[in-house]
């Protein structure tokens, strides 16, 4: 007991909050259910553009999946595959092999792309950031096969290319989306044809955050898919339960989150809490409409669930005014139990519920998303992450990035 005692001492946690996370000196350990060391994700929602009724805005939310996982970024293992003529091989080794297997006329490359598919679908995703990806690059050198390997990114809008054989060392800045690599079995020339049997491979595949490139470590982590979470920005006097800064200026929200290993009632089980709620209206709505202003604005109401005074709509801006002054279309929640749409193109109830029901018909429903007056929890199998030595990396693959927090143990020393 004394010695546990003492090698407990000799420890300390660490705690971080962002949208990725990086625990340096860490020590490898089991994420347990402890609330200090289980990762929390918190939802955020966000919209591109301010909407209209006729050019909705969809209302983003936190998915995807959240990875834990060592300092080497690249899970090649868990990644599809987009081919040309080539067998693959990933092996354990952590080498990527494409060799030729089929040549048609005039085709001077074949081809594998991880990660990526001719849909678009499965696609392997990153948050944005700087990394430095590097690899030892081999193949045949007869006519026909010279080795290359191109690096997607920028969700496969952009890509940086390297060829021959040794080792390759490529820096990016990544802006989120797919980010992935290619191999070529490459002649270089039109017309010159690669050879069945010719091959090109890329081993000690690694991605790093930062611009420094380190001595070589395989891949280690794990994944595990995320509910959609979402959250509204409020005033820090609202009760939020996240805050972060953004551009100097600190943002409060009240926000879903997902730990994925909590004790609940004697058992380890993942947890969602859900602190907003969304309504896809559809026209069948208990509509009313209360009055028409003076500036040909009219006010529908809808008395059916609380709704907060914090809201957004894909189709309508949050206003805060009463309706005798309001001059522009919107959504409004005064009280937190009466919704509100205020409508200039639909001046009676039935064109009103008709417009809502053509929306929802065109796959653009009108949505709202609003915080709820209590919170709903949902329960599911536990996801058990561990920390990895020395370094420790967590992180999402939404496209939206919502904050996470996390505790490691380290050294008490550092």
């Amino acid at each position: 007991m004394r010695a546990i005692t003492m090698m407990m001492a000799q420890k300390k946690p660490r705690t971080l909050q962002g949208t990725t996370l990086t625990f340096n000196n860490a020590i490898r350990s089991r994420l347990s259910y402890d609330p200090l060391f289980t990762p929390v994700t918190y939802g955020r929602c966000y919209q591109a553009a301010t909407p209209t009724p006729s050019s909705p805005v969809t209302v983003q939310t936190v998915s995807g999946t959240l990875g834990v996982c060592g300092k080497n970024l690249y899970n090649m293992h868990s990644q599809f595959t987009y081919a040309q003529f080539v067998d693959i091989t990933i092996t354990t080794e952590i080498v990527f092999k494409v060799a030729v297997n089929l040549i048609t006329a005039n085709l001077s490359a074949c081809w594998c792309q991880v990660g990526y598919t001719a849909a678009g679908a499965n696609k392997e995703v990153y948050p944005a950031g700087t990394y430095t990806i590097s690899f030892d690059l081999s193949g045949t050198n007869s006519i026909g096969a010279i080795p290359r390997a191109d690096i997607w990114y920028n969700d496969r809008t952009n890509r940086t290319m390297v060829y021959g054989v040794g080792h390759k060392k490529v820096t990016i800045n990544h802006t989120g989306g797919y980010l992935g690599l290619q191999l070529y079995v490459y002649s270089g020339v039109t017309g010159v044809n690669s050879v069945i049997g010719d091959w090109v491979s890329a081993s000690n595949v690694m991605m790093i955050s930062g611009v420094s490139e380190t001595d070589f470590s395989p891949y280690v982590g794990m994944t595990a898919t995320l509910q959609t979470l979402a959250g509204i920005e409020v005033a820090s006097t609202a009760s939020p339960n996240v805050s972060w800064v953004d551009g100097g200026v600190t943002k409060y929200a009240i926000a879903d989150t997902w730990e994925p290993c909590v004790m609940v009632d004697g058992a380890l089980r993942s947890r969602k809490t859900q602190m907003v709620g969304i309504k896809v209206l559809n026209g069948t709505e208990n509509w009313a409409l209360q009055s028409i202003n003076a500036y040909g604005v009219a006010n529908f109401s809808l008395n059916a669930i609380p709704y907060s005074v914090e809201l957004l709509c894909t189709h309508f801006l949050k206003q805060t005014t009463v309706i005798a002054v309001t001059i522009e279309e919107g959504i409004f929640s005064s009280s937190g139990t009466v919704l509100f749409i205020r409508s200039k193109a639909s001046q009676d109830l039935a064109s009103f519920k008709s417009w809502l029901a053509a929306q929802y018909a065109a796959g653009t429903p009108v949505t709202v998303h609003y915080i709820l007056s209590s919170s709903v929890v949902t329960l599911g199998d536990p996801v058990l992450f561990e920390a990895y030595a020395p370094q420790t990396n967590i992180y999402t693959t939404s496209p939206l990035q919502g904050q996470i927090k996390a505790s490691v143990l380290v050294p008490r020393a550092t």
